[in-house]
């Protein structure tokens, strides 16, 4: 962990703006994802990572008409499911603590499984995660997309599938 050091209002301010511009321009290739794409952002010293930014594909696919009210918001803050937000966290941390990006359980990622707002069915997130760290603040990013895990009509019916 870097020492705390005392920054002049005018290196704070320039900081702040370095982490804004890192912020818009993910933002920017995260809208223009043709899948799903997401960054979550942790300003130093926080607790938790906040949505910062997702794809079309993610609002559309995903959250649905209340793509808004997750910006801002962490998972546990968003999501229902507690079991869904773990895995996505235990993702998060990994990711943050490789240095380089995940692709999948043999890379020491997690299965993320989601429960999608829109249709109800049940998703395994097949993709990559990776993070970067830039002035104290942590990126997680994230680019893939869902698989239908749950059968569809005829499948679970909205209980959360076991993880095998």
């Amino acid at each position: 962990m870097a020492p705390n050091v005392e920054l002049s209002p005018k290196q704070l301010f320039a900081d702040l703006e370095a982490i804004a511009h890192v912020r818009d321009v993910f933002a920017i290739e995260d809208r223009n994802y043709p899948l799903l794409s997401w960054t979550k952002i942790r300003l130093n010293g926080q607790p938790a990572l906040i949505m910062s930014s997702f794809s079309i594909a993610y609002g559309d696919e995903i959250v649905g008409p209340d793509f808004a009210e997750y910006l801002g918001k962490t998972d546990m803050e968003f999501w229902q499911d507690k079991q869904a937000v773990a895995g996505f966290l235990a993702g998060d941390r990994a990711a943050i603590v490789a240095g380089h990006v995940l692709c999948g359980p043999e890379e020491g990622m997690n299965r993320e499984k989601y429960q999608n707002k829109i249709d109800g069915h049940w998703y395994d997130f097949v993709g990559e995660k990776w993070a970067v760290i830039y002035l104290g603040t942590v990126f997680v990013r994230g680019r893939g997309r869902g698989v239908l895990i749950d059968g569809g009509p005829n499948g679970v019916g909205g209980k959360t599938p076991s993880v095998s």
